[in-house]
């Protein structure tokens, strides 16, 4: 049987088809959010995909999304179907696909920290509890997006040093007084700011770096983690590339909150393909 697993955040997606549990092909494309992307835009992205894929016959997909809930997880569904109109389609959330991919079969606490933010408590196979997320406009706290905000705002109020400035403008040229204008129309917003977190990485030994980091690693906690303080016994895994380029800072500061077995991952797929080829709960 051929089954696709595919991971998408707003920046990238991967995509793997399994053929009785063995890997076939897999790839990365562009990201898919049906919430900030237009129909024609993922369409594009799907179209690729099933390009790269038209020599199998695909029984299931299996697709966690950024996104992907409500409507946007029925719009999402409607566009596979349309692409892959013979295939079984599944479409959950990328929180389902952190925890699934994570926890192995066991309870524990799923924190999200790439483009965007999210958290949960997870029994391994679904999510028992979910505090509400409020997407790239008010929440992501501590994500790329939320940095990326910080970096912006701090560049454009003058709140950076003169070197750190001249950092900034050399790495980004395209900075302008009409930056702000595009990126106000852009239809990827969340990954559009993102693109600025490697910035802060780089220099996050200056000052104001760490108080933007700080600052992002404290609104994380105060939103999506600490709600689950009562678990603090319970495994923690912090899944995407910023919280793993800031494991340090967040063991430092969670172990000072009682949370002591903490785990990072890059990325989900990887867990995913495990899950799918160990467990038939869907």
């Amino acid at each position: 049987m051929n089954t696709l697993i595919v991971d998408s955040g707003s920046t990238k997606s991967d995509w793997v088809l399994l053929f009785n549990n063995e890997i076939k092909e897999e790839f990365t494309l562009a990201g898919i959010n049906p919430i900030t992307q237009s129909k024609s835009s993922i369409l594009s992205i799907l179209d690729i995909a099933k390009q790269k894929l038209n020599t199998y016959p695909i029984e299931a997909i299996f697709f966690y999304g950024s996104g992907c809930k409500d409507v946007a997880s029925l719009m999402m569904s409607e566009m596979l179907k349309y692409c892959f109109f013979n295939s079984e389609i599944n479409v959950f959330s990328d929180l389902l696909a952190a925890a699934r991919s994570s926890c192995d079969n066991n309870v524990g606490i799923v924190g999200i920290l790439g483009t965007g933010s999210h958290s949960c408590l997870s029994d391994g196979h679904q999510i028992t509890h979910e505090r509400a997320s409020l997407g790239y406009l008010l929440g992501d706290e501590g994500s790329g997006n939320y940095y990326g905000k910080e970096l912006l705002k701090a560049f454009f109020y003058e709140e950076l040093s003169s070197n750190l400035k001249s950092k900034f403008i050399e790495c980004f040229p395209f900075i302008s007084d009409n930056y702000l204008s595009s990126l106000y129309s852009s239809n990827k917003v969340s990954a559009e700011l993102a693109q600025f977190f490697p910035f802060l990485i780089q220099n996050k030994n200056s000052v104001e770096i760490k108080k933007i980091i700080q600052k992002g690693i404290n609104e994380f906690y105060n939103q999506r983690i600490s709600c689950y303080k009562d678990y603090s016994n319970w495994p923690l895994h912090i899944i995407g590339s910023v919280g793993l380029q800031l494991k340090n800072e967040y063991i430092e500061f969670l172990s000072m909150h009682g949370f002591n077995n903490i785990f990072f991952y890059s990325k989900p797929i990887d867990g995913l393909i495990k899950y799918h080829q160990h467990y038939v709960r869907n």
